[in-house]
């Protein structure tokens, strides 16, 4: 079985974040949204960890990646901000090409993130964050196989709010951000808000020309607008943008020779190991490296730069007639990003990659929700329309072998996606309830695919151009997808702090289109299918001793047809439908033994298998899915105690992962060892003000983010997170 406790599933007693409401004693209770509606996080029968905006100040987090510390079956890998790929209970789509979708849906506020390259951003005048685990794609809509994270800002209210901060790090930079709102007229108010966040790098570049690699330059601001015309009628209005500029946020690879081995993957190259004829520990660039480096350190040649803009208008419109409430969401998204790399880490230009997207996605919504006696009920049709033009460039040499590459990649995916749903909550007695959901969708993906690929081996060179579009491919260029996604579950409440759930849904991701940027390419191969995810789980949640101490648990079964895995085989990109299992289950607890001591944590378990994976060598076998560790949980204890005419709180967070493996193909390179984390902090809240001072990683624990084997290149792609650092943080929350 699986287990998870949140280490901030709840609100401290001390704090009042919106969206809760203080009982006498004990516990916060928290609103969330988690079935398209607000409700009582105990009380809705899905498996959700809430994390309030006051729990995310308190550990100074500022980026939409740092959830992955508070939230145990979650985790994330990025070679850099330019895509993130989250990955819960095991499932993800681990291809780091922008086209994409992945199958845990990321929403800010109420638009959904269609690519991977929008995933990462800053973090500022949040609500809170919800994660939920399991297929959401009843409520949720497209490709939420493996769950959902909603990431919820503050909205305008009639009652005047600011809340800012500002933080400082010991390894060079700062993040501030501030938002402020109230009433404009009787009728209407505003919210605005702004965020800057600017960091190092904190991987050394040893090429005095280039500069330290890992940094942040970020800019991002929001509006809303929320006018309430009639008592029945509201309108919200929402304009963000966000900019990534220029900054070196990539190339912060560790380099590390490796060379193929057992079935053709990648195993570190020993220092006495001529595997490529060009000496002892030498790779085929005729590179070593220094001995003097150390994890934090490489010697790039090329500048890795990092550029992106994002656009976000959004409008919702929520009308009460009678018992029933109309929502209508329209939605408009616009992403442009230029990343380079350089993905050797040496002073050789042994390995560049650059990828550049324009992204258009436009979305409506349009539901109804109510209450009819014992029936609860939500029905709705939904269309995007996600438009896509994407470019690639890679080169990849083995110099001193007189081998050179490079490949130039230009590709449009269109995707026009209607859908309809419904679901409904039915109350048989007074303590048993019955939820049956469905949703049908119907995807159209058109592909129009060019790869220029260019290879010299000895002096004699070979031109390669591949096309793929529906004029020479009709068949399998043009896709059309029906896509079917469904939800039974039956809820009972023996008594009003116990609530048991139990059910069985049907999850979908939609297929999709590779794209290469190497050959040899297999055109048949480009497109792969939908995967379907039958989960079959059941659990509970309990509040306990008067509201002092929460469990909530769950057990799960998934059957995975088509799981999407992803490969990298002779530098080529590929995708590929298996079948897997998972199984685990959660654990939930957070206790308020006495006044100011706050206990929370968690533990999780996994159990995988996908079958048939075919390795670089031709081999077929069966492999764990990616990031699926085994066991893997957090913790966190506070205790608050007044101090003159303020409070003091210490806080310690730690987690603790077993080894996994970064893809289903699981190099030895690519297994991560177990490793455990440490983050402390003290605050002194003085309202309106909290002054708190921290330490990241306190132990220095050395672990990896990302790893690719390119061992046929002669080298492995490793991403390490920040070494330790600390800072300091001042907060400013008036109003709410």
């Amino acid at each position: 079985m699986m287990m998870t406790l949140p280490a901030a599933a709840l609100a401290q007693q001390t704090e009042e974040p919106a969206g809760a409401s203080a009982p006498a004693q004990g516990i916060q209770e928290i609103v969330v949204t988690a079935q398209r509606r607000e409700e009582n996080l105990q009380k809705v029968p899905v498996s959700v960890t809430a994390l309030s905006g006051s729990d995310l100040q308190a550990r100074a987090i500022v980026d939409s990646t740092d959830i992955v510390k508070l939230v145990p079956a979650l985790k994330y890998n990025s070679y850099s901000p330019s895509t993130t790929v989250y990955n819960l209970r095991g499932v993800s789509q681990n291809d780091y090409s922008d086209q994409l979708e992945p199958p845990v849906a990321v929403y800010q506020d109420d638009s959904y993130l269609s690519s991977m390259a929008t995933a990462g951003f800053p973090l500022f005048d949040i609500e809170r964050v919800e994660v939920l685990r399991g297929p959401q794609g009843t409520l949720f809509g497209r490709n939420a196989t493996g769950g959902a994270i909603q990431y919820i800002s503050r909205k305008p209210t009639d009652d005047f709010s600011l809340n800012a901060s500002a933080t400082w790090f010991s390894d060079g930079g700062y993040a501030v951000e501030a938002g402020a709102g109230g009433a404009v007229s009787d009728t209407l108010a505003a919210r605005f808000a702004i965020a800057r966040v600017q960091r190092d790098g904190f991987v050394k570049s040893n090429n005095p020309a280039i500069g330290d690699s890992g940094e942040t330059n970020q800019f991002a601001g929001r509006v809303q607008l929320l006018w309430k015309p009639t008592p029945n009628l509201k309108i919200l209005l929402r304009a963000m943008r966000s900019r990534d500029d220029n900054s070196i946020a990539g190339g912060t690879y560790t380099y590390t020779p490796a060379v193929p081995a057992d079935h053709g993957r990648g195993v570190t190259q020993s220092p006495t190991d001529d595997f490529w004829g060009t000496g002892p520990g030498v790779d085929p660039n005729g590179y070593v490296k220094p001995a003097s480096y150390g994890t934090y350190e490489n010697n790039n040649n090329i500048p890795s730069i990092f550029s992106r803009t994002i656009q976000a208008y959004s409008g919702r419109i929520d009308w009460t007639v009678g018992d029933v409430t109309i929502i209508s969401i329209t939605d408009y998204q616009r992403m442009r990003k230029f990343y380079q790399e350089d993905c050797d880490g040496t002073p050789l230009n042994g390995c560049v990659f650059a990828p550049r997207t324009n992204l258009h996605q436009f979305s409506q919504e349009l539901r109804a929700e109510g209450d009819t006696g014992r029936l609860r009920w939500v029905a709705g049709v939904n269309y995007i329309d996600i438009d896509g033009h994407y470019q690639s460039h890679a080169e990849y040499n083995l110099i001193a072998l007189d081998y050179f590459s490079t490949g130039n990649s230009d590709y449009s995916i269109r995707t026009k996606s209607p859908s309809i749903f419904a679901q409904g909550t039915y109350s048989l007695t007074d303590k048993l309830k019955m939820t049956l959901g469905a949703r049908y969708t119907r995807d159209k993906k058109t592909d129009d695919y060019r790869l220029d690929f260019t290879s010299t081996s000895g002096g004699v060179t070979d031109n390669q151009i591949i096309e793929f579009n529906p004029s020479l491919y009709p068949d399998d260029a043009r896709k059309r997808y029906n896509l079917y996604s469904g939800k039974i579950q039956l809820d009972y409440s023996p008594t009003d702090d116990i609530l048991l759930f139990a059910g069985v849904t049907r999850g979908t991701k939609s297929g999709n289109f590779s794209a290469p940027v190497s050959a040899p390419v297999v055109v048949s191969r480009l497109p792969h299918g939908p995967e379907v995810l039958w989960s079959y789980e059941a659990g509970f949640k309990s509040k306990l001793l008067d509201n002092r101490l929460l469990i909530n648990g769950s057990a799960f079964y998934y059957d995975y047809h088509n799981y999407q895995a992803f490969s990298l085989i002779d530098l080529v990109q590929t995708i590929s439908n298996h079948d897997a299992w998972v199984y685990g289950g959660e654990l939930e607890i957070t206790a308020v033994p006495t006044e100011g001591l706050n206990i929370s944590g968690g533990l999780s378990y996994l159990k995988s298998k996908v079958k048939d994976i075919g390795l670089p060598d031709g081999t077929v076998t069966d492999s764990r899915l990616p990031q699926a560790p085994r066991w893997s949980g957090n913790a966190s204890v506070s205790y608050t105690l007044p101090v003159g005419s303020g409070d003091l709180t210490a806080r310690l967070d730690g987690t603790f992962t077993s080894g996994f493996c970064f893809s289903v193909v699981c190099a030895p390179v690519e297994r991560e060892k177990a490793y455990q984390t440490l983050d402390a902090s003290l605050s002194y809240k003085f309202d309106p003000f909290t002054l708190t001072a921290f330490a990241k990683n306190v132990t220095g624990e050395k672990y990896r983010t990302y790893a690719l084997d390119v061992s046929s290149l002669g080298f492995l792609e490793s991403i390490y997170t920040r070494p330790r650092y600390y800072g300091v943080t001042l907060l400013v929350n008036y109003g709410r």
